[in-house]
């Protein structure tokens, strides 16, 4: 949105609304709780740990398992 505005000179309010886009989604910026970054880091970290975590109920037909 931004190189629209810059390349034609038209407001982000008129560039959004001539594109159908809401503007405070064009705005928006996404910031994650200080809080949970640990617990993200952990998730990260079993995730590549234990890739396959899951796999044998899945290919012995266990479906409902996972």
């Amino acid at each position: 949105m931004v190189l629209m505005c810059d390349a034609t000179g038209l407001s982000q309010r008129r560039a959004c609304r001539l594109t159908g886009l809401f503007l405070s989604a064009c705005r928006y910026d996404a910031q994650r709780p200080a809080a949970d970054a640990h617990l993200s880091g952990r998730i990260t970290e079993l995730a590549l740990e234990r890739r396959r975590f899951g796999y044998q109920a899945h290919r012995e037909g266990q479906r409902d398992v996972l």
